[in-house]
C-alpha cells in the first residue's frame, strides 16, 4: 500500500514539475492525498509543459485559448462543489461561451472571405491596369509610324501614368489617349492595333476599369466592417474569461487544483523571444510561395507558425495562421493560400513560439504569383512583340511592374528599390 502511494506521489509531483504549476498540500500518510493528487493528475491529462498553452496574442488566438476555457469550465461544473455549474458575475454561463465561440469563428471567416475577396479584385485591377498599359503603348508606337513627325496628336498624346498611380491619376491620362485616337480616326485614318482592337476595344477596357476601381471599393468597405463586427465579438470574449476567474475563486479554495489550474488570458510579460529572419519566393513550377526562415536558439521554444495575409501588406489584425511548425522539424513552408489568380500576393511572417505563449513575430515577406500577361506576351503577333524589343517589353513586366514607362528613374511598387533600366522610347516623345 506504501509503494502504490509513492508511485502515486512520484506521478503526481512529476505532472507538477513539467507543468511548472505549484505543489498541492496534502499528507502522504492519509487518505486525503489520494483524493487530492489523483483529481489533481487527470486535470493535468492535456497539458503539454505549460499551464496554459495558448494564450491571446492576436486574432488568430481567440479559438484556441477559448478552447482552453472551455474545458477547464467543463471540469469546474463536473465538481460537486458547483452542482449548478458557475457563472460569472453578469450571469454568463459555459454555454454562453460556446454560443460566442461559434459567432467568433463566423465572423473570422467572415473577415478571411473578405480579404481573399480584395485580393482578387486588387489582382483584378492590377491586370487590367497592365492591359491597358501594353496597348497605349502599342499605340504611341504606331502613331508614331504613320503620323507625320510634326503631327500635333503626337505632341498631345500625354505621359502613361505609372503602374502604381491612384484611380483618377491613372485613368485621366489613358482617357486623354483616347481622346487623341478618336479625333485622328474621326479625320479619316482609322488606327486598328493587333489582334483587330479599335478604339471601341479601348473605350470599352477604361469602363471595364473603372469598374473594376468601384468594386475593389466595395470590398474594401466590406472588409472594414466585418473586422469591426468580428472585433466586438473579440471584445466580448476578453470581457467573458476576465470574469471567470473570480467566479470560480467563489466556489474553491485557493489552494484547489481547479483554482490552480483556472487558464491564463495572456502571455506573461518579460520574455518575449528574438524573432527569426523570413525569407519568400514564388516557385512557377509548382505556383507555390515558398517560405524558408532561420532557426530560434531560445531554450523555451515549442514551435514556429506562419501566419499570412492576403495582400501586398502585412496586418496583424487579419493574420491567418496557415502552418505549425514544430521544433527541429525542416524550416520551410510551402502554400497556395491567397495565390488563387495571376498577379494575386500574399504577406507572411513567422512566430517564434514559447512554452511560456509569448511570441515573437520575424520581417514581413510578400510573395507575388507571376502575372498572366508573360503568357499573354508569348501569343500576341510577331509585328507587336518581335526581337530585341519584346524582350525589352517583358523586362519592363518584371522590373517594378512594367514601370518606368518613361525616363523618371526607379518607379517600382516593391518596398525595396530596383534598378531598372530606363525605357525612354517606349512612351510618346514630348514636343
Amino acid at each position: 500500500m506504501l509503494l502504490w502511494m509513492i508511485l502515486v506521489f512520484i506521478s503526481c509531483v512529476t505532472f507538477i514539475a513539467l507543468c511548472n504549476n505549484t505543489t498541492i498540500p496534502f499528507d502522504i500518510l492519509s487518505k486525503s492525498f489520494y483524493f487530492s493528487c489523483v483529481p489533481f493528475l487527470f486535470s493535468y491529462i492535456p497539458c503539454t509543459h505549460q499551464p496554459n498553452p495558448t494564450m491571446i496574442s492576436g486574432p488568430s488566438s481567440y479559438l484556441p485559448t477559448i478552447d482552453t476555457f472551455l474545458a477547464h469550465w467543463a471540469a469546474v461544473n463536473a465538481d460537486p462543489i458547483a452542482p449548478s455549474g458557475v457563472e460569472t458575475r453578469d450571469g454568463k454561463n459555459r454555454a454562453d461561451l460556446v454560443s460566442l465561440r461559434t459567432a467568433l469563428a463566423t465572423a473570422n471567416d467572415s473577415v478571411q472571405d473578405q480579404l481573399n475577396t480584395k485580393e482578387i479584385s486588387r489582382a483584378r485591377v492590377e491586370n487590367a491596369k497592365r492591359a491597358m498599359l501594353l496597348r497605349t503603348q502599342e499605340l504611341g508606337r504606331r502613331l508614331r509610324g504613320v503620323l507625320p513627325v510634326d503631327s500635333a496628336y503626337l505632341k498631345a498624346l500625354p505621359e502613361l501614368p505609372a503602374i502604381t498611380a491612384a484611380q483618377e491619376n491613372f485613368l485621366s491620362p489613358l482617357k486623354d489617349m483616347g481622346n487623341v485616337w478618336k479625333h485622328i480616326d474621326d479625320e479619316g485614318t482609322e488606327i486598328v492595333l493587333a489582334d483587330n482592337y479599335s478604339l471601341d476595344n479601348f473605350q470599352a477596357e477604361i469602363t471595364e476599369l473603372t469598374s473594376l476601381y468601384s468594386s475593389l471599393q466595395t470590398t474594401v468597405m466590406n472588409l472594414k466592417i466585418a473586422r469591426e463586427k468580428r472585433n466586438v465579438l473579440q471584445t466580448e470574449v476578453r470581457t467573458m474569461l476576465g470574469a471567470y476567474r473570480p467566479a470560480v475563486e467563489g466556489f474553491f479554495s485557493p489552494d484547489s487544483p481547479l483554482v490552480t489550474t483556472i487558464p491564463i488570458i495572456y502571455p506573461p510579460a518579460g520574455s518575449t523571444p528574438d524573432p527569426v529572419v523570413a525569407t519568400a519566393s514564388y516557385d512557377a513550377a509548382t505556383q507555390e510561395a515558398v517560405i524558408t526562415f532561420t532557426e530560434s536558439t531560445d531554450p523555451e521554444l515549442e514551435s514556429y507558425q506562419v501566419r499570412a495575409v492576403p495582400g501586398p501588406e502585412y496586418d496583424g489584425d487579419d493574420e491567418n495562421v496557415i502552418a505549425t511548425i514544430p521544433k527541429g522539424a525542416p524550416r520551410e513552408h510551402r502554400t497556395t493560400y491567397a495565390l488563387a489568380q495571376s498577379g494575386a500576393e500574399v504577406s507572411v511572417k513567422v512566430y517564434v513560439k514559447l512554452k511560456t505563449g509569448n511570441e515573437a513575430g520575424s520581417n514581413a515577406v510578400t510573395v507575388r504569383r507571376a502575372w498572366v500577361w508573360r503568357r499573354r506576351l508569348a501569343s500576341m503577333p510577331s509585328s507587336f512583340l518581335s526581337g530585341w524589343e519584346a524582350r525589352r517589353l517583358r523586362h519592363d513586366l518584371e522590373c517594378g511592374g512594367m514601370t518606368p514607362l518613361s525616363p523618371r528613374g526607379d518607379m517600382s511598387p516593391r518596398k525595396k528599390a530596383q534598378t531598372c533600366l530606363r525605357t525612354p522610347w517606349l512612351s510618346p516623345p514630348r514636343g
